[in-house]
């Protein structure tokens, strides 16, 4: 049985164990953390990414409504959410969440990180949850001000987009 660390929290691995998938006569389940929720072969949202500070408004502890954001995808946004795409001049990125999330629909709950990079442009990151990324963009070109970070879920035909102190 040999035991190695998981990359993420560094806690000890047991890879001799795996149990098989269908009562031992497919293959083995993938190598995961139970500290941590990481797994082996999925890529990550990079831990300075999720560590990375993002706009906070403590004010947005639930709504009043929902606001259409475009006629082009099937997101609503909460009162906080709606505030950080005006106050950021950032509706774009709205759009950009609104794409990506007819994709991952079955996923349930995704988490939205939009992150200015220090050389200019953003990357966007759409996770589902226990930090994996389920999509990547990168955008060459912003005026984003701020790094946001945003949940997302499903409700009927619409993604709600909340901020972290709305859920």
């Amino acid at each position: 049985m040999k035991n190695d660390k998981c990359p993420e929290c560094n806690a000890e691995l047991d890879l001799g164990s795996a149990p098989m998938e269908d009562g031992g006569h497919g293959m083995p389940e993938p190598i995961s953390c139970t500290e941590c929720d990481w797994v082996a072969g999925k890529e990550r949202v990079p831990k300075n990414i999720r560590d990375a500070s993002f706009y906070e408004n403590a004010q947005y502890c639930g709504t009043n409504g929902y606001h259409r954001l475009s006629p082009l995808h099937k997101v609503i946004a909460t009162d906080g959410a709606r505030h950080a795409l005006e106050k950021f001049e950032c509706f774009w990125l709205a759009d950009e969440i609104g794409f990506a999330a007819e994709e991952y629909q079955k996923e349930g709950f995704i988490t939205v990180y939009a992150v200015i990079r220090k050389e200019g442009g953003a990357e966007i990151y759409i996770g589902d949850g226990n930090y994996n990324c389920l999509f990547k963009k990168e955008i060459s070109i912003t005026d984003l001000r701020c790094s946001l970070k945003f949940f997302a879920q499903p409700q009927e035909d619409y993604w709600v987009l909340m901020l972290p102190s709305e859920y």
